[in-house]
């Protein structure tokens, strides 16, 4: 195993480093030896200011980019910084936080000093950097310093096989301004057809001096949509408003131009007071893929893992996951950008993630709380490290670290991330107690770095897994690890995989089906099967996803599905195959319509007439949630309680043979249970949280 994971170490800073095409990554080709050439090298790469204006008497993080170029081949030894007199340096990070390659910070401090990272002479013939990517240096500024900032800058190549080329030149910071507001962000650029609209603009104070009333309008001519904000809340020097407007429903899908504009507030540069955004009303399909070899962004189709060409991504930087959260596709890029995806695979960049160095390589929301995680790879260790990410400033701040390599990743139904490593293994993290455990082994062994996704409807985690010459697109087991494949890819290797359903779209439905008038029926040898319109009429027995489950002491099987709002019909049968059926074709199917809320069926088996959406007695379950005991009371006598977690797996059980009974949950995990609760006149479901 220590052999694989140093190999796949190769093959991961490979395929950030861009020393080959996709093609050539899948085969498994290593970094290139440097040596003598003939021809002159020529540095390209330049240095530019993110941050937009300095005050005077104020420490700040000034945040510059490299941007690394060159027309043939040149890696970079060396940056610096020379600062003027009246900007004291403190501290530095290093050069780049969120590039493939990084170099030291040299630890040079004081008043106008000039900073340097790497090896400034240059020469190496090696080179030490070589993709884009965002640094930062710590300085104090004197209260007597005003006007411009000017910062000269220098870069040294690695020079192989002639003398060290460099690059140079000066940038320059403008001083703020008194006053001024600037709109720096505008929110969504993607709405999904159906969903609510809702802009939020935020709003910047980028001048010296605090500002206490202005108004803020968007203006959507396609929505026909013109609303007007006033702000009176006192805003300081850098401090950042986001200001949520009415919502709005699009019920056509198109293009439109939404324009956001800041009125009052005495700013003195009206160029930032606008800004103006192309965005996208769509429909988005069940799930979408990244083709690494043809650059393709892919439909696919998660019954049977066929793909359909909707758009095309940019060869650089390397796209590692995305993630769906309700609202938008997010993508993390190897150089630590993070933006929104449309549904034709363009990506718009929202930031440059900090905090954590490495490389990102998964993504996941937890749809409980609302967090976006990212898993981070630190090259030096060979550690992952789990991250949370604010959105709103793209800080990563880690919680936990695993000395496994952890690849895609994505939350379950039952409130835990699960992620394939490396080492061939599921994992299993709890973001409440950061504990991480080992499912299981994969069965597989996979080679390159590979996304996941959750199906909140199937409770199936997907995935496109890629080893020495295979690709496979499949599912993996939450219980035990195991890959189950659905279909061969081909040998295509695909970086991205992002189911888009939304876990607030679904409702559980309960079938109870009383077997009792089932006559022939062997209770310990016979299976019982739903199916129907709900998963697309499966024959029964070939996905034991839809055999119900006996109740002890009861003649009635139950499951649980998520399902959308609609309508649906059904039928019951026992064992494989059509010839089980409860009765003929020729009889009508059973239905039932889901609404708003969870749902309920019992019926009798081979009886068209006792389906029923609710139970017609109460029952309550107390406190909920709950932490270590809960207490359910019914109007009937309850004849025994299972607890099933959202994985399937019964957790807990217990006779009752009375009215009410108290259950202990020590020994149950935290998230989302369904409990069981089976009567003489049917089973009941209730949902329980599980807070610990």
């Amino acid at each position: 195993m220590e052999t694989k994971v140093k190999l796949l170490i190769i093959l991961f800073a490979l395929m950030l480093s861009g020393l080959a095409n996709a093609g050539e990554r899948f085969l498994g080709q290593v970094k290139p030896f440097k040596g003598p050439n003939s021809n002159s090298k020529e540095v390209g790469s330049t240095i530019s200011f993110i941050t937009e204006s300095h005050i005077p008497g104020t420490t700040v993080n000034l945040v510059f980019y490299y941007t690394y170029s060159t027309p043939d081949g040149e890696w970079d030894d060396g940056v610096s910084l020379d600062f003027p007199n009246g900007v004291f340096v403190n501290n530095a990070s290093v050069c780049t936080q969120t590039g493939n390659e990084q170099l030291p910070y040299n630890g040079e401090t004081g008043d106008g000093v000039v900073v340097t990272w790497g090896n400034i002479n240059g020469g190496s013939g090696l080179g030490g950097l070589r993709s884009s990517g965002q640094f930062s240096v710590n300085v104090t500024i004197s209260e007597d310093f005003t006007g411009p900032m000017s910062v000269e800058w220098y870069i040294a190549g690695d020079g192989f096989g002639a003398s060290p080329n460099f690059n140079s030149g000066s940038i320059v910071l403008p001083q703020a301004l008194d006053y001024d507001l600037a709109i720096v962000d505008f929110k969504p650029k993607l709405v999904i057809l159906g969903a609510d609209y809702v802009p939020v603009v935020s709003v910047r104070n980028v001048g010296i001096h605090e500002i206490s009333s202005f108004t803020v309008n968007v203006l959507v001519p396609e929505f026909d949509y013109n609303q007007t904000i006033s702000i009176t809340t006192t805003i300081v020097a850098n401090e950042v408003v986001q200001i949520e407007f009415p919502s709005y429903l699009p019920m056509v899908e198109g293009t439109y131009v939404a324009t956001a504009t800041i009125t009052g507030g005495g700013g003195e540069n009206e160029d930032n007071n606008e800004l103006v955004v192309s965005g996208l009303v769509s429909p988005l399909a069940e799930a979408y893929a990244i083709n690494g070899i043809n650059l393709s962004y892919n439909e696919i189709d998660l019954s049977n893992g066929e793909t359909v060409n909707v758009g095309t991504v940019d060869y650089f930087p390397w796209q590692m996951a995305e993630e769906f959260d309700g609202n938008n596709i997010y993508r993390i890029n190897h150089d630590a950008s993070f933006g929104t995806v449309d549904p034709d695979g363009t990506f718009h960049q929202l930031g440059i993630m900090t905090g954590v160095p490495g490389y990102p390589s998964g993504l996941a929301y937890n749809w409980e709380t609302g967090v976006m995680y990212v898993v981070v790879q630190n090259e030096d260790t060979n550690h992952s490290h789990f991250c949370t990410l604010n959105k709103e400033t793209y800080e990563l701040t880690e919680i936990a670290e695993s000395t496994s390599l952890i690849l895609g990743m994505d939350f379950a139904n039952n409130g835990y991330l699960y992620a394939v490593s490396f080492q061939n293994e599921l994992i299993k993290f709890d973001p409440v107690t950061s504990e991480i455990s080992i499912v299981g082994p994969l069965g597989i062994d996979i080679l390159y770095p590979q996304d996941v996704s959750f199906d909140v409807e199937t409770g199936l985690l997907y995935t496109i897994a890629s080893g020495d010459y295979f690709s496979v697109f499949g599912t993996y087991d939450l219980n035990t690890g195991a890959f189950s494949q659905i279909t061969d890819m081909n040998g295509v290797y695909y970086y991205t995989l992002v189911i888009t359903k939304n876990p607030n779209d679904y409702y559980p439905v309960t079938f109870n089906v009383d077997m009792s008038p089932a006559s022939f029926l062997d209770v310990n040898t016979d299976e019982v099967f739903v199916s129907g319109s709900m998963n697309d009429w499966t024959e029964p027995g070939d996905n034991q996803e839809y055999v119900l489950t006996k109740a002890e002491n009861s003649m009635i099987y139950s499951a649980t599905y998520n399902l959308k709002p609609g309508s649906y019909s059904y039928k019951y049968y026992v064992n494989n195959g059509w010839s089980g059926a409860e009765w003929s074709d020729s009889y009508p199917n059973r239905n039932f319509e889901v609404v708003d809320t969870d749902l309920t069926i019992n019926d009798m088996w081979g009886n068209q007439t006792t389906s029923v959406n609710e139970m017609e007695f109460r029952v309550e379950i107390f406190p909920n949630p709950a932490s270590s005991v809960i207490t359910i009371v019914a109007e009937k006598e309850i004849l025994d309680i299972r607890i099933i977690d959202m994985l399937g797996r019964t957790v807990h059980s217990q006779l009752v043979n009375s009215n009410s009974s108290i259950v202990n949950l020590d020994r149950l995990s935290s998230g989302l249970h369904i409990v069981y609760i089976a009567t003489n006149e049917g089973m009941i479901t209730r949902k329980l949280q599980i807070i610990k």
